[in-house]
């Protein structure tokens, strides 16, 4: 008898005004709704912290992979496969030699007296082609 007793006085029992029964305790129905409002609230701090933390690690991991605008100085520079001024100066030092030779042979073909074809044998091409 003793034994229920206990059993009787730690189980938990809603009655029908939803107020509970704790060890012989009554709570009203406003202590319940003013525990699930602090409960509540606890848990949208911890959400809100939550949010803050996971929100300064995603920065701090963006910030070691992406960068625009002003900040592409701060790059670290990894090996690339291409060195584009290394490029950019071969295509100028290219071109630069292509016009002095194109203006040296312009300045052979002026200096160089013009020879008269008529009296030349034609080319067997040419005599293909007659």
């Amino acid at each position: 008898m003793e034994e229920e007793n206990k059993i009787n006085e730690a189980q938990v029992s809603l009655s029908s005004d939803d107020s509970e029964t704790i060890v012989g305790q009554e709570i009203s129905e406003e202590e319940v709704q003013e525990k699930k409002r602090r409960d509540f609230r606890i848990e949208l701090i911890l959400f809100f912290v939550l949010g803050i933390l996971m929100g300064v690690a995603f920065k701090n991991e963006a910030l070691k992979k992406i960068t625009m605008g002003y900040d592409d100085y701060r790059m670290k520079l990894f090996s690339q496969d291409y060195n584009i001024n290394k490029m950019q100066s071969d295509l100028i030092q290219k071109t630069v030699d292509e016009q002095a030779a194109k203006e040296d042979g312009a300045a052979n073909e002026e200096t160089q007296p013009v020879e008269d074809d008529s009296n030349q044998e034609p080319s067997p091409v040419e005599e293909d082609n007659q």
